[in-house]
């Protein structure tokens, strides 16, 4: 008997490094690849970071390797999102046969494709892989096994996926009984593709969490409400104040800087800057108040 998740894990990873996973150049090119096969999203990528299915952030700069109870978990994530998706775009087909009432074998497959490739279906939505659905549908194991064979992408040449392809054949055979995997939160990271994609907002760390920054990062966040501050109010006060050059071309690069604090410490300034705002509206309101009063 396999478990889907040790069959992924032989496949993406055998070896598990001592001092915990780091991304790693994809392949396929692109951003990098962690642990199991996991794509980071573009901002993860540049800021060499991951967001943990239960919205932790891992900083590898800072926080060294992902550990391999962490690796695990970016797993589970990513083949419940995998099997979610084939499951719906099965279903969206119509072939007769309910995703659900695929035998496991059968399940097994198609989210081991939806987790290698990312979609059953093309770039522009269109559904592929027909002949394995056909294949599917009629239970025909043996156009099933070489229906469902798969490559990949290494030093520019295009390989077959031997180790993994063994296992689909060993599975549909039934030499191998497979067990699938629980459902489990998915990451708010990058999916697999756009089929992928959560349909409900990610989950993320509640505003009132506490977020532990290293000096340097909460160095950076109070300069940064420094210049937040000293940037709106030039902005409220631009048709009565005069900045000399190198006064506005600070307050614009202020206005124009993205760091990488700004990014992990992003809700708790939005936070800061939205209670001030609120602050100047509800004084604001207060002086047009007084002004009406003394007006009548």
């Amino acid at each position: 008997m396999i478990n889907i998740r040790d069959w992924i894990k032989s496949t993406e990873n055998l070896k598990i490094p001592k001092k915990g996973w780091l991304p790693h150049e994809s392949p396929e090119k692109g951003t990098n690849t962690l642990a199991y096969g996991h794509k980071l999203s573009q901002a993860e990528h540049d800021g060499n970071y991951v967001v943990l299915p239960d919205g932790r952030i891992h900083d590898f700069d800072t926080d060294g390797g992902l550990s391999a109870a962490d690796a695990d978990l970016l797993l589970d994530a990513d083949l419940s999102r995998a099997s979610k998706v084939v499951e719906k775009q099965w279903d969206s087909r119509k072939l007769g046969i309910p995703y659900a009432s695929l035998d496991d074998k059968y399940k097994a497959v198609l989210t081991d494709i939806g987790f290698q490739t990312g979609s059953l279906n093309t770039k522009t939505g269109k559904p592929s892989w027909k002949k394995l659905a056909k294949a599917i549908v009629a239970d025909d194991v043996e156009a099933a096994i070489n229906e469902s064979t798969t490559t990949f992408v290494r030093d520019g040449v295009r390989k077959a996926d031997a180790r993994r392809n063994k296992i689909k054949k060993k599975v549909l055979e039934g030499t191998d009984v497979v067990t699938l995997p629980q459902s489990t939160p998915t990451t708010p990271s990058q999916p697999l593709s756009e089929d992928l994609a959560p349909t409900t907002t990610p989950s993320v760390p509640q505003e009132n969490a506490p977020l532990v920054l290293s000096e340097e990062k909460q160095s950076l966040v109070d300069q940064m409400m420094q210049e937040r501050s000293l940037a709106s109010a030039a902005t409220e006060a631009q048709d009565k104040i005069t900045l000399s050059p190198e006064k506005q071309a600070l307050v614009d690069s202020m206005i124009h800087t993205n760091t990488r604090a700004n990014r992990e410490a992003g809700r708790t300034v939005e936070g800061i800057a939205g209670r001030e705002e609120r602050t100047q509206a509800e004084f604001d309101s207060a002086q047009e108040e007084e002004t009406l009063d003394n007006l009548f």
